[in-house]
């Protein structure tokens, strides 16, 4: 029972140093030796060593070339050229060489391995295999030996090699749903590129229509701002020309026609135009001082209306003295 159980693991160290040993022509990849490789192509861990690994790349290689090339043989028309018109025996002693030139594990080693085991999952054709295999040896990365991978697998554990995901491949409907979505996708694009090139506009979402709202409210703001400085700075102006012209006016009212006549007492035409040069003019009179305007004008009036009586009794005063020498005499 032991026996059975341990034959259904992968190869181990030792049998992989017997077939390393071994001379290339008597070397048989064995179902448990493909399973280190099929370990590391389903899960990704390396197990063994890079130079225990190499002769199992080396050897799969070349029998799947040649299982290519003799599968060709038999198709109808002629067959496609090799990269750089090789020979199969020349591709695999050139990806041999390749092999040869890597110090460690390649960074693509798991999907190396995975091509060749079952390569005609995804080719057919030798030339597609060839360019397949090239581009992976291609690269220049490489990678350590997995450190502590646990117990060897059971060979009854690898079945799944080289195969598409279950979520992309195994369920139709999933696929079928993945397909449509990329149809309305793609369809949404194609109609904003031409929507771009005939310059049509696109009405504007919610929150384009929100920042513009917001943007003219900050501009009505701005300009009532604006309007409201500009009023205040001309009423400040008007109401400092009013005080200026008020102040100029008042000096002015003494030179005037102010001189005293012979008896020391101002004339009537001083007092008139001293009375007038009190009142300030319309021109100079600013809106808001229209009720002291009225109340000067009054006054002047009232001036005007006295004067007469002033004179006449000026005039009277003759008169009695002539009468009182009369009657002296």
């Amino acid at each position: 029972m032991a026996a059975s159980e341990e034959s259904e693991l992968i190869a181990n160290e030792s049998a992989l140093e017997a077939f390393c040993k071994a001379p290339a022509e008597q070397r048989q990849l064995t179902a448990e030796l493909k399973g280190v490789l099929a370990e590391t192509a389903c899960t990704g861990v390396i197990r063994y060593k890079w130079h225990l690994i190499k002769p199992l790349l080396v050897q799969l290689m070349q029998q799947q070339l040649h299982d290519f090339e003799a599968a060709e043989h038999v198709d109808v028309g002629p067959a496609r050229p090799l990269p750089d018109d090789d020979s199969v025996e020349a591709l695999c002693e050139r990806f041999s060489a390749m092999l040869d030139d890597f110090a460690g594990p390649p960074w693509t080693l798991q999907r190396l391995c995975e091509l060749l085991l079952e390569p005609r999952k995804q080719y057919q054709r030798l030339h597609k295999l060839a360019l397949a295999l090239e581009k992976l040896l291609l690269v220049t990365g490489e990678q350590e030996t997995t450190q502590d991978p646990g117990p060897a697998p059971r060979m009854s554990q690898l079945t799944r090699v080289n195969e598409a995901p279950v979520s992309a491949a195994g369920n139709s409907g999933a696929a079928a749903a993945v397909g449509q979505k990329r149809q309305r996708q793609d369809e949404a694009e194609a109609g904003g590129l031409v929507a771009a090139a005939l310059t049509v506009k696109q009405p504007p979402d919610a929150a384009q229509q929100q920042q513009q709202q917001q943007q003219r409210q900050q501009q009505a703001v701005d300009d009532a701002a604006e309007g409201a400085t500009h009023a205040a700075g001309k009423q400040a102006a008007a109401a400092a020309a009013g005080a200026a012209a008020a102040a100029a006016a008042g000096p002015a009212a003494m030179d005037v026609d102010g001189e005293a006549d012979a008896s020391g007492s101002p004339s009537k035409e001083g007092k008139d135009t001293a009375a007038d040069s009190e009142q300030p003019s319309a021109a100079d009179a600013v809106p808001g001082d229209a009720e002291a305007a009225a109340a000067a004008g009054a006054n002047t009036a009232a001036k005007d209306a006295a004067a007469p009586v002033a004179g006449s009794s000026d005039a009277a005063a003759p008169e009695a003295g002539s009468d009182a020498k009369a009657a002296d005499s």
